[in-house]
């Protein structure tokens, strides 16, 4: 069974749905009538603000009519009659559902003819030139338009100037009394300067050709200061755009002029509480959008009549007529033409904000992102550590415990060779001394020098042979078990050499012993023995594979507290890309049977346990190896 909320949720999508569809499909005529020619700066501002902000705030469909009316060049009642007979022709069959009108030739216009032309569509206005007695009293009976009226803030724009101008005796006042709107600002000016009691001079220029007004800004007085209202028509009839003629002005004025309007900013005038276009554009928009979606009747919109206009100033003409910005008014802008960023920022400065919020967002994301994103790389990195740390410390523990198998199975070796040497020594001692003392009674009882010489080599061969065996009883011992004493370093060096030197002699190798016989070291010295025969039996093995020089040098330099004991040979060196290997153990660059890759670990403990160091000298041009023992003095 279907629930009865479900059936009442699904009848209320289907009529949002609806809704939706007919709103989209019904489309909104629009006519927008604009009292001056198109290309009017002014009003260009107005129209694409307003079109601008209308796009972005509706979900409707819309169709624009534009009209423009001209009417600083043409004016008058039969002007009207001739437009109100061309629109007529033109929207006879067309349903106006809008009317937006810009200025006060367009409003009055459409006041007049909208039930007659127009179908009697609402109106929204802009522009329009304050809001006296007839518009009042229009509004209570009609209520069928609503806007904005262009306020004129004389006030303001007075004393800005004044602040920045405080020597100012004279105020110029450049405004027409040609046009409708020159006359209205005439009142305006009039009026406030009469709210504001002035002491200074007010000179009103407003029955001139625009040649003459030129030609009277450049003698303006040093204690002056110029206020521009509106001069589209002169004396002699003549139309002139707002831009060209501000920027003509300007350019001859010997003193600073303020305006009332922003289109005037960047073409000459220092600055003022300026009307805005694209300001006016987006308030007719809002109400444009209220109406048309339905929020609110035309009637419901309340008029703008106080002032929506802002203090700006243009920091190119403050430079130009050396006016210190500190003296501008409080809550007042500065914008700036001449810098292309500038002018971007001031004609899109909402699109910038919004912009700049969503890069501040990103901005905050990517922040946030990167706080997590370095979280779990610490976590990540911290892991790592400990996974390092537990690697190291089973491979140390891996090294250690090879390196105690491997003394293990040397010590195991070395008691079986001292054992079999023990044995040996037993067995040849008894003959070398029979053989010893035979030599010495033959050398004795003959007279000839040649028996005597011959029995001189037998008793030192026996010398030799007994030195070897007691050499090899030496070394055999295990070495982990013997006493640290104190030895002369010649003791252990020795015993090496009479194990290698008929291997040495045989080979063409020169051995070289550099130590002085006075070292005394402390230690075990059978481990310092085993060490120099390990390091002396590698270089071994490496000359007998070098042609030319074989040489092995072993050499003893007391340094301080220690004793720096070296082993250099003139073999072809240690590659780069093993040097870092050598230590570790069974690591070994020998053919098969010729070494187990345990000789140097072994050693390199051995000296450790002595409190000394074992490394290979990288700096010396020859395969070096040097080790540090304790000294004693």
């Amino acid at each position: 069974m279907i629930s009865l909320k479900a059936i009442g949720r699904t009848i209320v999508f289907l009529f949002f749905l609806l809704s939706s569809l007919v709103q989209a499909s019904e489309t909104f005529e629009i006519l927008v009538l604009h009292s001056y020619e198109k290309g009017n700066v002014w009003t260009e501002e107005l129209d694409s603000s307003f079109r601008f902000h209308l796009h972005r705030r509706s979900n409707y469909s819309m169709k624009f009519y534009t009209e423009y009316m001209d009417s600083k060049r043409f004016f008058g009642q039969e002007y009207d009659q001739i437009l109100a007979k061309l629109y007529a022709t033109k929207f006879s069959t067309h349903k106006i559902d809008l009317i937006v009108t810009t200025d006060d030739y367009a409003f009055d216009f459409a006041i007049k003819y909208r039930k007659e032309i127009f179908n009697d569509a609402p109106i929204i206005f802009s522009g329009v030139n304050g809001y006296d007695k007839f518009k009042r009293d229009l509004y209570q009976t009609e209520k069928n338009f609503t806007g904005v009226v262009e306020t004129f803030d004389v006030i303001p724009t007075v004393k800005g100037a004044l602040d920045m101008n405080p020597m100012a005796k004279k105020i110029y006042v450049i405004n027409t009394q040609f046009t409708p709107t020159g006359r209205y600002l005439k009142k305006q000016f009039e009026n406030s300067f009469k709210k504001m009691k002035l002491k200074q001079q007010i000179i009103y220029i407003e029955n001139y050709n625009m040649e003459e007004i030129y030609e009277m800004a450049k003698g303006f007085e040093d204690d002056s200061i110029v206020l521009f209202g509106v001069y589209a028509r002169d004396r002699d009839g003549k139309y002139f755009e707002l831009d060209e003629n501000i920027k003509n002005l300007s350019k001859v004025s010997a003193q600073p002029i303020y305006g009332f309007n922003k289109v005037f900013l960047n073409k000459g005038i220092v600055g003022g509480n300026v009307s805005d276009g694209s300001i006016y554009g987006r308030e007719i928009a809002r109400m444009a959008d209220e109406f048309l979606s339905g929020e609110k009747k035309i009637s419901e919109i309340p008029l703008i009549i106080e002032s929506i206009n802002d203090l700006v100033f243009d920091l190119d003409q403050l430079k130009r007529y050396d006016i210190d910005i500190n003296t501008l008014p409080e809550k007042s802008r500065v914008i700036s033409y001449s810098s292309s960023f500038f002018q971007f920022y001031h004609e899109y400065k909402s699109e910038l904000l919004v912009v700049f919020a969503c890069f501040v967002c990103l901005c905050i994301f990517f922040f946030i992102l990167l706080y997590f994103f370095e979280k779990q790389r610490s976590y990540k990195d911290s892991l790592m550590r400990v996974n390092e740390k537990l690697e190291r410390s089973v491979h140390d523990r891996t090294v250690q415990l090879v390196q105690q198998q491997s003394q293990i199975i040397n010590s195991a070796r070395l008691v079986s060779i001292g054992e079999m040497a023990s044995g040996i020594a037993h067995e040849i001692n008894n003959p070398l001394t029979i053989i010893d003392l035979s030599a010495n009674r033959i050398s004795q009882r003959t007279g000839s020098d040649d028996i005597i010489k011959n029995a001189g080599r037998i008793s030192n061969t026996a010398f030799r042979i007994s030195k070897i065996i007691k050499g090899l009883k030496h070394l055999a011992k295990d070495g982990d078990k013997s006493k640290y004493t104190d030895f002369h370093l010649i003791e252990a060096v020795e015993d090496v050499t009479s194990l290698c030197y008929e291997k040495f002699k045989e080979n063409d190798i020169v051995f070289n012993i550099n130590v002085d016989e006075s070292i005394v070291i402390h230690g075990s010295v059978i481990q310092i023995a085993q060490v120099l025969l390990n390091l002396i039996n590698n270089s071994f093995d490496e000359l007998i594979n070098v042609k030319g020089e074989r040489k092995i040098n072993v050499k003893a330099v007391p340094i301080k507290n220690y004793v720096e004991i070296s082993i250099t040979d003139t073999g072809r060196g240690i590659p780069e890309d093993i040097r870092a290997k050598i230590m570790e153990p069974f690591f070994t660059t020998k053919k098969k049977n010729r070494g187990t890759g345990l000789g140097l670990s072994i050693s390199k403990s051995h000296i450790e346990k002595h409190g000394g160091e074992f490394y290979l000298d990288e700096s010396s041009s020859l395969t070096r190896f040097v080790f540090t023992i304790p000294h004693k003095v």
